[in-house]
């Protein structure tokens, strides 16, 4: 039998839909699995202003998820307030329901095919990353910093396609953000029939921060769709995969 970890509070920022009731299950479930009691804006019963006991629960909580599906406007306000103290665990459908300023961000996907963004597989990777969390070294209470904390780097990388002449073109990679990224390779989706990416320098060992690659690419006449998505991969120094969706117009 898993042992519990010591009791932790979370809050869970997300709509109040139906559509949405299964969802609000599995993250309470890996919550409570893991010691930690969840709570949610609709679980808000004191008298006063609402959003400011909302927001006095976001301080107060360990650990914040934000399921970004749909877009909620509300949903990205909460988001911006947590972030100020949290590194909150984003929930989304598809890297669709992620606006480019987050796009970045590893978040968990349960809409997807593959084991790693399934909907069968969300609570266990939820519980991963609620270990992850509460397994961070934290600064006991009454103790000063000596020296200010080393700032988290942010992973990002972006592509651009620029045009050579006579259906050549330069596919460009550039590290925007202010981790390391290992192992990058780019994955080109089936539609894209008429898009040919020379890949024999693919992965990339390594791509630092400030870096840009050039690769090789050529466009065929005739078929395939114009405009479309490619998924850049890679892994952080710590092992972790990153996937960075980046569209592309022909």
């Amino acid at each position: 039998m898993e042992e519990n970890r010591a009791a932790g509070t979370a809050f869970i920022i997300m709509p109040f839909t139906r559509e949405l009731d299964w969802l609000h299950h599995t993250i309470v479930s890996a919550c409570l699995a893991e010691g930690v009691k969840p709570k949610r804006g609709d679980d808000v019963f004191e008298p006063g202003s609402v959003l400011n006991q909302i927001l006095a629960d976001i301080d107060a909580a360990d650990i914040v998820f934000a399921v970004c599906t749909g877009k909620s406007a509300n949903v990205f306000f909460e988001l911006g307030y947590a972030w100020k103290q949290h590194d909150p665990i984003l929930i989304a459908e598809d890297t669709h329901d992620l606006p480019f300023d987050i796009a970045a961000y590893r978040a968990a996907l349960y809409g997807q095919e593959n084991p790693s963004g399934a909907r069968e597989t969300l609570e266990w990777r939820l519980r991963r990353s609620i270990r992850a969390i509460l397994d961070r070294e934290q600064l006991p209470k009454g103790k000063a910093l000596t020296e200010p904390p080393a700032r988290k780097g942010t992973p990002r990388i972006t592509a651009t396609l620029h045009n050579v002449g006579r259906g050549s073109r330069r596919f460009v990679l550039s590290n925007t953000g202010t981790s390391i990224v290992k192992q990058v390779s780019v994955e080109v989706p089936p539609e894209a029939s008429s898009f040919h990416l020379l890949d024999n320098d693919l992965p990339l060992d390594v791509l630092r921060p400030g870096e840009s690659v050039r690769l090789l690419a050529s466009v065929v006449m005739g078929g395939g769709k114009s405009i479309f998505d490619v998924i850049i991969k890679g892994m952080l120094e710590d092992g972790t995969p990153v996937e960075f969706p980046v569209k592309i117009s022909l």
